[in-house]
């Protein structure tokens, strides 16, 4: 099981570092409340990973254990499964940091693109891991 924080802000990249025995990670998230459902959802656009629940805390921790079992996957890939697998969700290498993403999906007004949001529910939050 990986160990994470939740913080306020996410930085403008999102960085994934991943060795032979670990994964740390800087992932923005969007937080919002479904207009169909009323429930909570947790979603990373850069891993293609959501969690959902009935209120912020059941959402983070379905989130949590989605990118806990990516992140298990990721360490047994083999490194060209691996750099295939990340190309796939967006992820490039960079001369100088380890991997960059594009911004999040979320416009000036806090609309997030492409979601069901209920409007003025987007918050835009970060898992450290």
């Amino acid at each position: 099981m990986f160990e994470y924080t939740i913080t306020p802000k996410p930085s403008k990249q999102d960085t994934l570092h991943i060795t032979k025995s670990s994964v740390s990670a800087h992932i923005a998230l969007v937080r919002f409340i479904d207009k169909d459902t009323g429930h909570y959802v947790a979603y990373a656009p850069s891993l293609e990973l959501s969690g959902y629940g009935e209120n912020p805390t059941e959402a983070i921790e379905m989130f949590s254990s989605s990118v806990n079992d990516l992140f298990e996957r990721l360490l047994k890939m083999k490194k060209d499964d691996l750099a295939a697998e990340l190309k796939r969700y967006g992820w490039k290498k960079h001369r100088f940091r380890n991997k960059d993403f594009s911004a999040l999906r979320v416009d000036i007004n806090g609309r997030l693109k492409d979601m069901n949001a209920v409007e003025n529910s987007v918050e835009q939050i970060a898992l450290t891991a």
